[in-house]
């Protein structure tokens, strides 16, 4: 996929951290995350089409919290772990058609050719944040990567931005975030941080 369409304001400010998220930030994923979420909801018999708008608006949300917060809007009992493993690995079947969002991806390698500190920050799991930066090319590019399995509160908490400072030796008040979901740009901001916004990639097909 190109990107030259894509108008990113890349820093040339100097930060001590630079924090990246994963799915719609260094990974174009987000549309295979959505088709997998849409197949769990369906294999588990949801009351609710998962469109994309409401995908979006989550994005960030840890995906057990995600189940729980579709079943309180919907009044649906679905069970949060079942959903999450049959969306997990429908997701890891599918991983190998992940690319790299280039732009981003380039920058970062930019960045980490001139020592800078980077760390990837993402709501999914660590088993699969993992092999999408590896399908990407970026599995060791990082210093650290957090993830859901790292934090007790999913984004727009900034735990885990603060947690991926902490753990590559950056005052979160030097640090600044890539991001393209909205809750994850409030998790920055509530973490005292800078940020640049990554516009979608993705969408419903």
């Amino acid at each position: 996929m190109a990107f030259e369409h894509l108008k990113i304001d890349f820093p040339t400010k100097l930060y001590e951290g630079y924090i990246f998220d994963c799915d719609g930030t260094l990974a174009d994923s987000m549309t295979l995350h959505h088709k997998a979420w849409q197949h769990a909801f369906r294999s588990h018999g949801a009351s609710f089409e998962y469109t994309w708008d409401i995908f979006f608006s989550l994005a960030g949300v840890g995906h057990a919290d995600t189940v729980r917060r579709m079943n309180m809007r919907f009044g649906d009992t679905l069970d949060p772990e079942a959903v999450t493993r049959t969306k997990e690995e429908w997701y890891e079947q599918n991983v190998d058609k992940v690319g790299p969002i280039s732009p981003v991806v380039d920058f970062a390698r930019q960045l980490r050719a001139r020592g800078a500190k980077m760390a990837v920050a993402s709501g999914g799991p660590r088993v699969l944040v993992l092999r999408t930066l590896k399908s990407i090319g970026m599995e060791d590019m990082f210093e650290a990567v957090v993830t859901q399995d790292d934090i007790t509160r999913s984004k727009p908490d900034p735990e885990i931005f603060l947690t991926a400072a902490y753990r590559i030796g950056a005052d979160p008040h030097k640090c600044v975030v890539f991001e393209d979901s909205y809750l994850g740009i409030d998790g920055a901001k509530a973490a005292g941080m800078d940020w640049v916004q990554i516009p979608p990639t993705g969408g419903a097909e």
